[in-house]
């Protein structure tokens, strides 16, 4: 896989892999049961040293439902349920062997139609799914500008709220992801801290 790192002045660190391979043996981060190969994987090691991943998958079609809205066929976002589920992070700690999840977000890419702005991201018929537990998808039109907007805005505001920059020009800071309703969901009967 080709890899491209870009290192902002706020001090995050991104790192931009294409079609990673994860398998039983790879490390630190591994695919036990199934080998999984997202079409990008976005890393960002933030100046604390947190080292959060996001995957997004490119699909080249939409679902033909004859519905209103242009959306990913369903078994694209199956699929990022698997690639988020699927990818364990191997780590000793204090010579205890432990694993964790370390995937925040599994998106499709596809070619769906919106008039999209930074302001209009509710629009995206996906957008309470990625808030909520960090699986959804983002239409993405290469070339799309209608009236100012454009066919990439939903993305560049995710992009700028997780890894800094957006509206406010906040600074990169992984503590605001982990307080996302998406990280902080835990498995039944048990809490989560940081």
């Amino acid at each position: 896989p080709s890899c491209v790192q870009f290192c902002p002045a706020d001090g995050v660190k991104i790192r931009l892999a294409h079609e990673p391979v994860f398998r039983a043996n790879t490390q630190p981060i591994s695919a036990l049961v199934t080998t999984q190969k997202p079409d990008v994987l976005l890393e960002a090691e933030y100046p604390s040293g947190e080292r959060l991943i996001w995957l997004f998958d490119a699909k080249y079609r939409i679902r033909d439902d004859d519905g209103v809205d242009d959306c990913v066929p369903d078994d694209a976002i199956n699929q990022m349920h698997r690639y988020r589920d699927a990818l364990v992070y191997n780590h000793d700690t204090n010579g205890l062997h432990s694993h964790s999840r370390p995937v925040y977000g599994a998106f499709a890419l596809y070619p769906g139609y919106y008039p999209q702005s930074p302001f209009n991201a509710d629009l995206n018929p996906y957008h309470a799914a990625v808030r909520k537990i960090g699986i959804g998808a983002f239409p993405l039109v290469p070339g799309q500008v209608a009236g100012g907007d454009e066919g990439n805005a939903w993305l560049r505001a995710f992009l700028a709220d997780n890894l800094g920059g957006g509206e406010y020009r906040t600074p990169a800071n992984a503590d605001r992801i982990y307080l996302q309703d998406s990280a902080r969901i835990p498995a039944t009967g048990m809490r989560q801290t940081h």
